[in-house]
């Protein structure tokens, strides 16, 4: 209570005094419209087309906001500033879309799996901001969240400033299966795999391919933003 009362919580866009992210700065930010994480264009609930839709395919994501704003300005600071507290302002937000999302509400026997941050990178920043978000959103909608499922097995440059070819080019061959995992009964769990935000897709599809080659039948996205 006193290191609030010293260091009170500010608005990461206005500096108003009382929490990250204010209600005033929010309201100017526009939710993110459905849409298909193949073509991305429009799509009801943020189903993949049928006509996109193929074998390693996502099933259908789901982007809560556009990253602009006090949401970007938030995903920044958590990212790069390490204001880890943040994260909990982010979830409460988040929760309150997630909770009436159809497609977020119709899954079953879910498992949360963050995206896997570069060890570097993760010892600089002191911990990984997706299984830090992840294990909250899990925690709030009772699903199972497991952070090691996936394996970064590579380097990667940041996607930040990359071309949409780059990006897919930097990713492929990323991730793979935590070999203690190979053996787990797939096919009736319904994974969302969760990052913070969505720019050309690149990340999550090459995530994606490695689930259902490893059997899981069903594969969503699931990010704060998309750009």
């Amino acid at each position: 209570m006193l290191f609030d009362f010293l260091f009170p919580k500010r608005c990461v866009s206005c500096q108003k005094k009382g929490g990250y992210i204010c209600k005033s700065c929010l309201y100017l930010v526009d939710k993110a419209s459905p849409f298909c994480p193949v073509c991305l264009e429009p799509s009801i609930d943020g189903v993949t087309h049928f006509k996109c839709l193929k074998k390693l395919s996502l099933d259908g994501i789901v982007a809560i906001w556009l990253y602009r704003g006090v949401i970007r300005k938030a995903i920044l600071a958590l990212k790069y500033k390490f204001v880890s507290d943040l994260a909990r302002d982010l979830v409460s937000l988040s929760l309150l879309s997630l909770k009436d999302n159809y497609s977020v509400s119709s899954l079953k026997n879910v498992i949360l799996v963050p995206i896997p941050l570069n060890k570097k990178r993760s010892n600089w920043r002191g911990f990984n901001q997706t299984e830090l978000l992840g294990r909250m959103i899990a925690s709030s909608f009772g699903w199972k969240f497991c952070s090691n499922l996936l394996l970064r097995k590579k380097f990667t440059k940041p996607q930040t400033g990359l071309g949409k070819d780059e990006r897919r080019k930097n990713v492929k061959d990323a991730f793979a299966i935590n070999p203690q995992f190979a053996k787990i009964k797939n096919d009736s769990l319904e994974v969302v795999i969760f990052d913070d935000v969505f720019t050309t897709g690149s990340t999550l599809r090459e995530a994606c391919k490695v689930l259902k080659r490893n059997g899981f039948k069903t594969v969503w996205g699931l990010v704060l933003a998309k750009s």
